[in-house]
C-alpha cells in the first residue's frame, strides 16, 4: 500500500483485533485515536483528489465493527440510499480568475441531508 497513513492505521487495526485483553486494548488505544485522526485528514484530501482511491481504501463494515466507538467517530461513514444531485459548473468572466471550484456536485438525500459529491 503507497499510502503510509492507511497502511499504520491498517496494521494498527489488525494489533487491536489480535489483543487478548481489555488491557493490551487500551493500551493500543491512544495509538489508534492518533492515527485514526492523521488518517481522517488523508482521507478528506484523497476523497476530493482520487474518489476512487478513497473507496479501496475505506474501511470495511466488519472492521469497523471491532473498533472502540472513538476511534470509529473518526473514519469515513458509509451512506446508501436515495437523494437528487446537483451540479453547479462555472467558467470566469473574461479577465476575471475564478474564485470557486470549476465544478461542484452536491447530493441532497431524500431524508434531508446534504452532502459534497465527488466522482471518477
Amino acid at each position: 500500500m503507497a499510502e503510509p497513513v492507511f497502511a499504520g492505521f491498517r496494521d494498527w487495526t489488525a494489533r487491536f483485533a489480535s489483543a487478548k485483553t481489555a488491557e493490551e486494548r487500551a493500551a493500543l488505544s491512544a495509538k489508534g485515536r492518533a492515527l485514526a485522526e492523521e488518517r481522517r485528514n488523508q482521507m478528506a484530501d484523497l476523497i476530493d483528489q482520487n474518489p476512487r482511491r478513497a473507496l479501496e481504501l475505506a474501511v470495511p463494515a466488519a472492521v469497523r465493527q471491532q473498533l472502540p466507538k472513538d476511534i470509529v467517530a473518526q473514519l469515513e461513514e458509509p451512506i446508501s440510499g436515495r437523494g437528487d444531485l446537483t451540479v453547479i459548473a462555472a467558467i470566469p468572466a473574461p479577465g476575471q480568475r475564478l474564485t470557486m471550484p470549476p465544478v461542484e456536485r452536491t447530493v441532497t438525500m431524500t431524508d434531508g441531508r446534504q452532502f459534497s459529491a465527488f466522482t471518477f
